[in-house]
């Protein structure tokens, strides 16, 4: 069902019904079947798989013939979306080029082995300038290889020259885009260089990223220039040099709304979600709210990615200050289809909440929802500090002091269990747990403010190792509320 769920969930009105033409158009009996657990599971909320099982008839989930049911429905499904022809299998022109290469390219095979030679070699030539207009340079080799055995077969040796050197000139663009799409990769994702110091990776991605401008100057390939901009968004912002990021977002928004290989609604809705992001670091909500409610707004509703731009919605209308639409998108959220999907995600929202609440001034609110997000700490999520410092934040407020000092001590060993006690990554997170165990030992604001004034300094700047993440667990900046502690 894991399987099969989310693959029905992303289903439009108009293919639910071209699958049920689509299965009743076979033999019936059990095409029934397949249709009767389809429907089970589109109407169940719960997706029971064992209700399910023993609703059609069999012993349990477990069951083979179910389990084969399952296949079945699957691999019609998934053959219903091939025979689409409405043109609007995919959301960017690019995706929807390649599928069509794909589809001609089995087409031409299945025409050549029927001995449709003529029919054959037009569906591949069309495809082939279709490779080559949006710079599917896979598929190209692939269709530039099945024309050039039948050439070869044929005996046209000039078509066959020219067919090698096509070839050779597809795989060298091929290798510069997929060199060029590692090391974006290299680039953006966590883990893949072997560094431990921000310098460590801003020397090392900075040199991965000036080979890859230096190809963008060498060749006119959207693609590349494309996998450059964004490499550069994603390096400027883990370097939190925001203005820089801002830049180069920018250009690559400009890129996606007009390069037609890459404009798309998914396309936009994506970098306008980036620039959120970026513009909540630089201080700027008012923007953010502007780029995310255009991601909200182009993103297909239900998706991962909607969920997530409704959530940086939230963290902007919050830092903007907006309460009330913050608790609007909050609501937005907590009906969407991935709340449902993902266990973590309807704690997540109750955490954010709770801040919002807390924001306020509503403390008993704030640590009723808080009692809402225990599956955090149970799953270890990367939002389980938030729970810790909202619980502390509440506790302080409402003068449960003895509380705090045990909560703290149970945190610093959880924090040396999931290796948060050595990261530089969490420097601002180590020095709030200080500075509040020391408010709770003094209990005078005052004597805190000069005994831990240069830790107090360093969250301050919010900069560096100690930088604070609007969009981040850290929901109420803690430098901030203390200051307005001390007043």
């Amino acid at each position: 069902m894991e399987t099969l769920l989310p693959l029905i969930r992303s289903l439009g009105r108009t293919e639910v019904r071209l699958l049920r033409n689509y299965i009743l158009s076979k033999s019936a009996g059990e095409n029934c079947k397949r249709l009767d657990l389809f429907d089970r599971i589109q109407n169940s909320r719960k997706h029971d798989e064992q209700s399910i099982a023993r609703l059609l008839g069999y012993s349990g989930a477990g069951e083979k013939a179910f389990i084969n049911l399952k296949a079945r429905l699957r691999s019609d499904i998934l053959d219903m979306l091939m025979l689409q022809e409405d043109g609007k299998a995919f959301e960017t022109a690019f995706a929807q080029a390649a599928f069509e290469c794909r589809r001609s390219l089995i087409q031409g095979e299945m025409l050549l082995a029927r001995g449709v030679y003529n029919g054959a070699i037009e569906v591949l030539e069309n495809a082939l300038h279709l490779a080559h207009r949006f710079e599917l340079h896979g598929e190209f080799l692939l269709i530039a290889d099945l024309l050039r055995n039948h050439t070869a077969v044929r005996g046209d040796l000039e078509t066959f020259k020219g067919l090698n050197e096509l070839m050779s000139e597809a795989q060298t663009d091929l290798n510069r885009v997929l060199r060029a799409k590692q090391t974006h990769y290299e680039i953006t994702v966590p883990g893949l260089l072997d560094v431990s110091t921000r310098r460590g990776y801003k020397v090392q991605a900075g040199e991965l990223l000036s080979q890859l401008e230096e190809k963008g100057r060498r060749t006119n390939s959207a693609r590349i220039e494309f996998y450059r901009r964004l490499a550069a968004l994603n390096y400027y912002t883990t370097l939190h040099e925001f203005p820089e990021a801002l830049r180069n977002g920018r250009k690559l928004l400009q890129q996606v709304e007009e390069h037609v290989l890459l404009r798309s609604d998914a396309n936009r809705a994506g970098v306008n979600m980036e620039l959120a992001g970026v513009c909540l670091n630089t201080g700027d909500y008012g923007a953010a709210v502007t780029h995310a409610q255009t991601a909200v707004e182009l993103f297909k509703p239900g998706m991962v990615n909607h969920m997530q731009a409704l959530l940086i919605l939230f963290f902007a209308l919050f830092r903007s200050g907006d309460a009330t639409a913050a608790d609007k998108t909050l609501d937005q959220a907590l009906a969407h289809r991935q709340a449902f999907v993902d266990p973590v995600m309807e704690p997540r929202i109750n955490l954010l909440r709770s801040g919002l609440q807390f924001s306020k001034g509503e403390y008993k609110e704030s640590v009723k929802l808080l009692r809402r997000c225990g599956r955090l700490q149970q799953e270890r999520d990367v939002w389980l500090p938030g729970c810790f410092l909202m619980d502390t934040l509440n506790d302080y407020e409402q003068q449960r002091l003895e509380l705090i000092a045990c909560k703290l001590d149970a945190f610093r060993k959880q924090a040396v269990r999931l290796g948060l006690s050595r990261s530089h990554e969490h420097s601002r997170l180590r020095s709030i747990v200080q500075v509040m165990t020391s408010l709770v030992r003094a209990r005078d604001l005052a004597k805190l403010m000069s005994k831990e004034k240069d830790q107090i300094a360093l969250l301050r700047t919010a900069e560096g190792d100690y930088h604070w993440n609007p969009a981040g667990y850290e929901l109420i900046r803690f430098d901030e509320w203390l200051l307005k502690k001390a007043v």
